[in-house]
């Protein structure tokens, strides 16, 4: 029992993220040079061999010797290169085994954890230590600290209760997801970092830095010594000549609200001069990218550049930017081209690309494939009702990372854009991450990723159609030689490719072959009829009823008395007759769905109406929601970020129920045999055990001694589990549902036979689902 490609890929949430541009630079390294091998027998009084878990750890030993193992246990199941990059996996363990053993701390397990993980010399590995988290955290309660202030400041003393605090999560005039700055952006050229944009009205235009000014020192100390103190203590990270500027501003030039800095800049003349100034609210607002991550900044601008021309720069792929592509968009309507600007942008969630990527296109594309462990999945982009037709140029440099790379590529390869600027990253691999015991977050490449023609980014990066690199004298007379050149690119209009039509079968289209054959008329759903596997076959068995269509058969055909006994205690224990009079139903939960060992945490919503009525709803959070409908003969996955996919009818009823397996073993029709096979210990519970075929699928059933409840049903894949069966109305229905390494669901209200709005089985109208 498996998920659709789609739902595993919108789902889990994978992520492909370049650099966290507000953590430590220790995310992307090279191969370090591996320590010589220490065989130690005993560490004080630990063990350190003879067993897989060392004996004798303290607490502390133990939570971190927890967490190395679980990095390495997570790699050697889900890592896509089987070949761990020409290393031996289980002498890696063996050799970093007394070196976590010894650590001394989190901080220093985090270190070694990271240098064990970069000798596989790829890209989206890192380790982000827990006093991340804590430092967001702590922003957060000062932030409200700093609203109970400022609104006791606009309020009578009497009206303020002595002792408590005030709850000023409403207040307006202050935002804890804002950040504050200066307003710039910097690129190292000529080995000095160099000023390549000022923010309208930021606090740097308004003391007067311009383009091509040399950030020369911050607050009197020298941004050289800085960078010389930061390749110490950082000696292994890669390109640390393209991330230095991005944390150059992160750590020193953006700070707290209501703080000054002083920033000694070399003019136009190499002149010294100091600019004191406040920092301001930058534009742009913190947003997730994840459960297991910090929050990033994001920063979306547009503006018109002429009649014909609009520009959208955005630094993040996140469920924010999809709107607000959107309705750019709408803005844009009368432009004839646009210039995406993508330079600086660090990726993120890989499903925005499909949302983005499918209101720039008329037809269905492919973005590249994701090649995992075991099988791949191809990124294809279906087109949306609103959508851009006219000439594109991307902006690319070497901070062009990960989904931004992924986009820049694919577009490039359907005929959609000219690229300009210099050669991207080249770190292009779909991740995801997990949280450690200690605390700490280990994200982790899942996938290689290869273009739609076959091209690997990772390691090579997207190189421009035409390269065009700034440089200071240029900036210096406030010149953006990248972007001028795309706006000639788009006043000549002679070299955009021709994008190929799709294969519609319409007349007056050109097509490459004949118009593909009707679809065949989708079978009734017909509950209870064994033309398929038992129920819940995937996750979208989410919703109720099942009623047979057809009287039961002489059970005595079935010769397992226990069985039979075993199932029938169950059923009369949930009540099997009203159960089969629900006609509707309405449930909600929470919990977590799952893959390729990450996990996220999730708000969930199933309905039904009787009788081929069904849908389900995941929130995601930072992803937005997924909802599968199916509406009788029609079906549809669609989500926030733009995922949309036709979807055939399920087999039978029961097969969309979500609680398909009570009303299946209600029927024994389908069965052709059952067999008791004994008494067994599942997590700590003793089960009778019951395996069967139903049709010709092999099924196994396992049943709770103490409770008579079904506790599992297994059949293709991962088995389904229940628990915490309860009683709503006159039945027992579980209030657990979990299918194994997929998702795990805990509801906290089912209500059965109401009324379900009508609205639940239809399309949700989007933004891009508007015409332009």
């Amino acid at each position: 029992m498996k998920l659709p490609l789609s739902h595993r890929c919108f789902l889990f949430g994978f992520l492909v993220l370049g650099l966290f541009s507000r953590l430590p630079a220790q995310q992307t390294r090279s191969t370090p040079v591996p320590p010589p091998a220490v065989r130690l027998e005993k560490l004080g009084t630990v063990n350190v061999y003879g067993g897989e878990t060392p004996e004798g750890l303290t607490a502390a030993q133990k939570v971190r010797w927890d967490s190395f193992v679980k990095v390495w246990d997570t790699l050697n199941q889900n890592y896509f290169d089987r070949t761990f990059n020409g290393l031996d996996w289980n002498k890696i363990k063996s050799e970093y085994r007394p070196r976590i053993v010894a650590a001394q701390s989190d901080g220093e397990v985090n270190r070694v954890l990271d240098e064990m993980i970069q000798r596989l010399g790829r890209s989206h590995f890192a380790i982000i230590p827990n006093d991340v988290f804590r430092t967001v955290e702590a922003a957060k309660r000062e932030a409200k600290k700093r609203g109970r202030q400022l609104s006791a400041q606009t309020k009578p003393a009497d009206v303020l209760t002595e002792g408590k605090e005030t709850d000023t999560d409403d207040v307006d005039f202050f935002d804890e997801d804002a950040e504050f700055g200066i307003g710039v952006e910097l690129r190292m050229l000529g080995g000095q970092f160099v000023v390549t944009y000022v923010d309208p009205k930021s606090a740097a235009q308004l003391a007067g830095i311009k383009r091509g000014y040399i950030v020369d020192k911050i607050n009197g100390v020298s941004v050289s010594d800085m960078v010389r103190r930061i390749t110490f203590s950082y000696p292994n990270v890669n390109h640390l000549n393209r991330y230095l500027p991005i944390q150059i501003v992160s750590w020193f030039l953006d700070g707290e609200k209501d703080s000054k800095v002083t920033v000694t800049c070399l003019d136009e003349n190499d002149q010294a001069k100091d600019f004191r100034m406040e920092r301001m609210r930058l534009a742009g607002s913190a947003v997730s990218i994840g459960n297991n991550y910090p929050p990033q900044f994001l920063d979306f601008r547009t503006r018109s550049i002429d009649a014909d021309t609009g520009y959208i720069k955005f630094n993040l792929f996140t469920l924010d930017v999809v709107e607000k592509f959107c309705s750019a968009l709408t803005e844009f309507k009368d432009k004839k081209a646009l210039v995406l600007d993508l330079r600086g942008n660090l990726g993120g969630i890989l499903g925005v690309l499909s949302g983005v990527a499918g209101m720039l296109t008329d037809h269905t594309v492919n973005l590249g494939t994701s090649i995992y462990r075991r099988g791949s999945e191809p990124l294809d982009v279906k087109a949306r009702a609103k959508h851009f037709s006219g000439r594109l140029v991307m902006l690319v440099d070497n901070q062009s990372v990960s989904a931004a790379e992924m986009f820049a590529s694919g577009m490039r390869e359907n005929d959609r854009v000219l690229i300009v600027g210099t050669t991207t990253a080249g770190e292009a691999l779909p991740a995801i991450s997990i949280e450690l015991p200690t605390g700490a977050v280990f994200m982790y490449p899942i996938a290689n990723f290869k273009s739609k023609n076959g091209k690997s980014i990772e390691g090579a990066g997207v190189e421009p159609d035409y390269k065009v690199t700034l440089d200071r004298q240029t900036l210096l007379k406030d010149v953006d030689a990248p972007l001028d050149k795309a706006l000639s690119l788009i006043h000549e209009n002679t070299a955009f490719p021709q994008p190929k039509v799709a294969n519609t079968g319409m007349i007056g289209l050109s097509v490459d072959g004949p118009p593909p054959p009707p679809k065949p008329t989708p079978k009734p759903i017909i509950a209870g009829k064994g033309d398929g596997p038992p129920p819940p076959l995937k996750l979208s068995a989410i919703s109720g009823g099942g009623l047979s269509a057809y009287p039961p058969k002489n059970v005595s055909e079935i010769n397992d008395v226990r069985s039979l006994q075993i199932i029938d205690t169950f059923l009369k224990a949930v009540n099997i007759s009203e159960i089969k009079n629900i006609r509707s139903y309405a449930a909600i939960g929470t919990g977590h769905v799952g893959a390729r060992g990450s996990s996220s945490a999730v708000s969930f919503a199933g309905y039904r109406q009787f009788p081929d009525k069904f849908a389900f709803t995941i929130d995601l959070g930072f992803a937005g929601e997924l909802r599968e409908v199916h509406n009788g003969p029609v079906g549809f996955l669609e989500s926030d970020i733009g995922l949309q996919k036709d979807l055939p009818p399920p087999p039978n009823a029961a097969s969309a129920d979500l609680f398909g397996p009570i009303t299946t073993l209600s029927d024994l029709n389908n069965f052709k045999s059952l067999k008791f096979l004994g008494d067994f210990e599942r997590d700590g519970r003793k089960c009778h055990v019951i395996e069967g075929k139903y049709g010709s699928f092999p099924v196994a059933l396992l049943f709770d001694i103490e409770t008579k409840m079904l506790v599992s049903f297994g059949t293709l894949g991962a088995p389904v589990s229940f628990g915490d069966y309860r009683k709503v109305g006159a039945v027992m229905l579980p209030f657990h549902i979990a299918l194994e390494r997929n998702y795990d669901i805990d509801m906290t209200d089912i209500k059965i036979n109401i009324s379900v709005d009508e609205s639940h089985f239809k399309k949700k109208e989007n933004c891009f689902d508007k015409p332009l």
